[in-house]
């Protein structure tokens, strides 16, 4: 097969706007996984969630970097091959490569989605929990200083 000027132009315009929507999911992945290790004193032994939110925060960094190593290689392909004007690799092959960081950048972007709300909702069960123990000793405070109890009236 022959060069191909402007598929190497598409691919090598394309691959740096991917590229600067896995950083930005970096970030905020970074973020995420920050936020799994605060949370990660607030977790009990018994409590699973942990340890499946931090595999997926982690798992999702892994995808992302995946997708901007892709699309640094797709883009030096590009490159090589419009100043050399040969196919530095086959044009099925980039556009396989291509369509695979796009898709490791949709994977990783709806999992990170599930991953923030699981996050927030921990930490709305723990602030629940807070409250419920902190009206627990507020009401045995009460009771300590009101020994008598106090009756309805009927």
């Amino acid at each position: 097969m022959g060069f191909h000027s402007d598929f190497w132009v598409v691919a090598g315009t394309a691959a740096p706007v991917i590229a600067l929507s896995s950083i930005l999911l970096i970030n905020d992945q970074l973020t995420l996984l920050g936020g799994v290790l605060d949370a990660e004193d607030l977790a009990s032994e018994d409590e699973s969630w942990y340890g499946s939110l931090s595999f997926r925060a982690t798992f999702l960094y892994f995808l992302n970097t995946s997708s901007l190593v892709i699309q640094v290689a797709i883009f030096l392909s590009a490159l090589l091959s419009l100043a050399t004007e040969k196919n530095s690799i086959s044009l099925l092959d980039a556009a396989y490569f291509q369509t695979c960081g796009l898709f490791l950048l949709f994977i990783s972007s709806a999992l990170m989605v599930g991953s923030k709300i699981r996050l927030k909702r921990f930490k709305d069960i723990y602030r629940r929990r807070v409250d419920v123990k902190a009206n627990a000793y507020a009401f045995r405070r009460i009771a300590k200083a009101h020994p008598k109890p106090i009756r309805a009236r009927r």
